[in-house]
């Protein structure tokens, strides 16, 4: 993860110094030309990321499991597909689909972790981690405690 860290912070402005929104996120995909889209997926698949290289100019798209928009958990759904783009996306001229079920395991984690620290910058982590703070409640404690073992592992 340490390796591909820079990669992501020449990607992403603010990368783990801000906490990333909604408005971020759709300006990077207007900045990367990467198209948007909800469906109704497979029970398990949350999103993927493909690129549709057959036509003169590749079409990036990343596509979201609708139900996660009804409660607003899309968003860590779409850093972890952008993470995929940034980092993961092989140079075919073949149609690259990327979800969990044909990503190695090292790629997904490394997707997961970074999605994280768009979410909870390690600004705010040490904000929420402050006697009193409301902040934490915003996360799940799945995330919080994942969040926390990235911190702790990598100083990040």
């Amino acid at each position: 993860m340490i390796n591909t860290y820079p990669l992501m912070e020449k990607a992403v402005k603010g990368f783990n110094e801000k906490r990333q929104t909604s408005e971020d996120f759709h300006r990077i995909l207007d900045d990367e030309d990467i198209y948007l889209d909800f469906w109704k997926l497979a029970e398990g698949v949350n999103g993927f990321y493909g690129v549709n290289r057959l036509h003169k100019k590749p079409r990036r798209y990343i596509v979201i499991d609708e139900r996660l928009h009804q409660n607003d958990s899309w968003l860590l759904t779409g850093f972890h597909e952008l993470v995929h783009h940034f980092l993961h996306v092989p140079q075919t001229s073949f149609e690259v689909y990327y979800s969990k079920c044909n990503v190695a395991r090292r790629e997904e984690r490394e997707a997961d972790r970074y999605a994280l620290l768009m979410l909870i910058p390690l600004p705010l982590l040490k904000e929420m981690m402050q006697p009193g703070c409301d902040l934490i409640y915003q996360f799940s404690a799945e995330n919080l405690s994942d969040r926390l073992k990235i911190n702790e592992q990598y100083g990040i």
